[in-house]
């Protein structure tokens, strides 16, 4: 067995399998991506015709994330998780979407065309620092997801696993295990259906890590829309993107599965065409704004207040406005039942498994409980210390301080800016509506601070005061709509000619010297990345790009021939780079870190039981067992399952359970109905799960004495300092005379059973 860091070495049989598979993916991807983009574009550009480039830019976002979400949800509960149905679904979307009606879709091209321009005429204000910062940073961002494996902690416990596990088993099949996998499997769960929909074509976790970079873009656009509603002009606007999406919290996240760019992204995209709404009255921007706050209530509970703030006001708004109550109920009830379709079905299944929708939290309202929450939350917040309101102090000081992943200096004048931006723009009366647009998101922002540092107890107390660094994320959307804000009443000033582009590029400086970026992208990787990016600023600059014929051709055919040869080039270039990290992987677990680090000893296990040629059924064992009434052990968040799955994903991980249940939650557990553990139900259950190796660290127990007590049935293959694996000798196994019920039905996969 080769040790982690020295895992790098490249071999033909590491190629060989990989040509039809890469092959596929590389065309099933082409496929899947390319049809739900263009479908979601076209339809974004037919129903907004009349709406400016970026507000249809961030409408085709948000589409293309519904349909997908709807479509994974569909063909998860229907075990059709496979390659063949989703393709088919996205093909029959693009071409229900080539027969509307192309009166919109007309000025597409134009559209492009005006938006090269665009860039020309921001490129001459001053901004191509700025521009060659941030491709220098994509670049770094791109390379570094496609070169390692999923290393955030979150990501390895659960935002990669369950997608992973989706797809190996072709549907949404829940995975219950102890400790915090209890609520893990419960929270909304709309970034792992995108994740998994990057999963499908490869059937590796190759293309996983850019799922966040695909929505940065969104989440960039609908920041510069938000500003120009707010009255910025085209290259103020520009700051809002530029200060928001290099933001240290922020931009950590790209190459991760955290889903608060994702929620972010929507709730922005949601305000932006709420006010377009306001503004115009167009029904279809109503009906993307169900789409985005939908999308986000059904990725994150922390979502649900802007979203039910945004119900209320459109509601009210409606009932106001005489004018407006002519068919806008039906268009409201149309955004309702979409928003449900992208964010309702695990509120549903909660409500269904928990009798709690927003399971595990505990719902309290006046003193009176309405959900019981998982009694793994109240353990955690009985082990965890409290503090006392005077430690939100260091808390909210090392929010502007120069750190890793923190929000900076550059954020104490942001935010008072913002906040007073609507005191500040000229008082005449064409600006009165747009004080007033200032003033409800300035206390939007306001609301969402006070409500991050306001609760003195519970789980938002202990987030903010044990996590700071980690959960300083949490804040992504007023942080993006201060930014907005800000750059709004920039504009307004009198600024001398060639500053104003220098702020904004300084601010981006700025914050990547405050993020310290891990690995940095090589001098080599920055001169081409900037050479790359000349070229294309003196394309922009030249003769009209209309000359060039490319974005106007009407011959399908000089199309196809284009995307033939990239797809030629594509292809080689996917296959050795899989080959390569699939090699290197376990040098970036034993070493690389990606937004904040993980433990580093389950690396060579992780390693011994990853064999692409031969699937193994993995169980992991870690401390769990202790009484409720001792300091939560430390199971509760280091269920490490991704990693176990193997490079190609091939392994199957499963929990199999000690006591005489099939499967006791922890809900049970922690409530103090503490149940007998079992050798004979757990070594049966090893069984029938037909395990191959089991993970195990050292303070596992009782299994770990199970264990050392019968060598003839479990063979040491690699023994660490503080973890174990061990191969099952199946044969003996299914040899040992256990007493136990041969008609007991053993499923770790579907529902809890009732406590005793």
């Amino acid at each position: 067995m080769l040790d982690p860091i020295d895992s790098s070495v490249m071999r033909w049989s590491d190629f060989a399998a990989g040509w039809p598979n890469v092959t596929g993916g590389c065309l099933a991807a082409l496929v899947c991506w390319v049809s739900v983009g263009w479908a979601a574009y076209r339809i974004a550009a037919r129903r907004l015709a009349d709406e400016s480039l970026a507000v249809r830019v961030a409408a085709a976002g948000v589409f293309a994330i519904a349909f997908v979400i709807c479509l994974m949800t569909v063909l998860g509960h229907a075990n059709l998780l496979a390659i063949f149905p989703v393709s088919l679904s996205c093909l029959t979307f693009a071409v229900a979407a080539h027969f509307v009606r192309p009166a919109g879709v007309q000025k597409t091209a134009a559209s492009h065309v005006d938006m090269i321009h665009w860039t020309g005429e921001r490129v001459r204000e001053g901004y191509a620092v700025a521009f060659c910062i941030v491709a220098v940073l994509v670049f770094q961002a791109v390379m570094r997801a496609l070169r390692c494996p999923p290393l955030s902690w979150d990501s390895l416990t659960y935002h990669a696993f369950l997608p992973a596990r989706w797809i190996q088993l072709e549907g949404l099949a829940p995975f219950a295990a102890p400790g915090a996998m209890d609520g893990y499997r419960a929270l909304p769960w709309n970034m792992e259906l995108l994740a998994a929909f990057a999963i499908l074509p490869f059937k590796s976790d190759l293309a996983l890590n850019l799922v966040n970079l695909g929505i940065f873009p969104i989440a960039a656009v609908v920041s510069y829309a938000i500003a120009r509603e707010l009255g910025a002009k085209p290259g103020f606007a520009l700051w809002a993107p530029l200060l928001f999406c290099t933001a240290p919290p922020v931009w950590h996240l790209a190459t991760t599965q955290y889903n608060d760019v994702l929620v972010a992204a929507m709730l922005g995209a949601g305000i932006l065409f709420l006010i377009r709404w306001h503004r115009t009255s167009k029904r279809a921007l109503l009906i993307a704004a169900g789409a985005a706050f939908g999308i986000a209530c059904g990725t994150k509970y922390t979502a649900l207040p802007v979203s039910l703030a945004a119900f209320a006001f459109v509601f009210t708004r409606i009932c106001m406005d005489r004018n407006r109550v002519a068919g806008s109920y039906r268009a409201l009830l149309i955004a309702a039942a979409v928003a449900a379709a992208c964010g309702a079905d695990r509120y549903i299944q909660n409500i269904r498994e928990f009798g709690n929708p927003v399971y595990p939290f505990e719902v309290v309202l006046a003193g009176h409980t309405l959900f019981d929450g998982s009694p793994m939350q109240a353990e955690i917040l009985h082990s965890t210390p409290r503090g006392h309101r005077i430690d939100d102090w260091p808390v909210l000081k090392s929010m502007f301080t120069s750190g890793r992943i923190t929000w900076g200096p550059i954020w104490l004048l942001v935010l008072p800016v913002a906040l007073a931006s609507s005191f500040f723009l000229p008082r005449n009366h064409s600006n009165a509506k747009l004080r007033r647009l200032h003033a409800v998101i300035a206390l939007l922002i306001l609301f969402a601070l006070v409500s991050y540092f306001l609760p003195d107890d519970g789980i938002p107390e202990r987030t903010r005061r044990q996590f700071h660094g980690s959960s300083q994320r949490m804040l992504a959307l007023p942080m993006m709509l201060a930014a907005a804000l800000a750059s709004s009443l920039a504009s307004q000033w009198k600024w001398p000619a060639g500053v104003a582009p220098v702020i904004p590029t300084a601010f981006v400086l700025i914050n990547v010297w405050n993020g310290k970026f891990p690995q940095p992208p090589s001098l080599t990787e920055t001169c081409l990345v900037t050479l790359a990016f000349i070229i294309l600023l003196c394309a922009v600059n030249g003769p009209r790009i209309e000359q060039l014929r490319l974005l106007t051709w009407k011959n399908p055919w000089r199309h196809a021939v284009i995307a033939l040869i990239l797809f030629s080039a594509v292809v080689p270039a996917v296959y050795f780079l899989e080959a390569k990290r699939n090699t290197s992987r376990y040098s970036h677990y034993a070493a690389s870190t990606d937004y904040h680090d993980i433990p580093r000893y389950l690396t060579g296990a992780w390693q011994a039981v990853d064999d692409p040629d031969h699937p193994l059924v993995v169980a992991l064992v870690d401390q769990r067992h202790d009484r409720p009434d001792r300091r939560i052990t430390r199971a509760a968040l280091e269920w490490f399952f991704y990693p176990l799955l193997g490079s190609r994903l091939q392994n199957r991980v499963v929990h199999a359970s000690v006591y005489e249940q099939a499967d006791i939650p922890s809900r049970a557990f922690w409530g103090g109905n503490q149940p007998c553990t079992n050798a004979a139900t757990w070594l049966q259950n090893l069984e029938r799960l037909s395990v191959d190796r089991i993970v195990v660290t050292p303070h596992a127990h009782p299994e770990l004495d199970w264990i050392e007590a019968r060598p003839h049935l479990f063979q040491s293959i690699r023994l660490d300092t503080d973890v174990r694996v061990y191969a099952v000798n199946k044969s003996a196994l299914a040899a040992t005379n256990l007493h136990f019920d041969q008609t007991a039905a053993i499923d770790t996969n579907l529902e809890y059973p009732e406590e005793k």
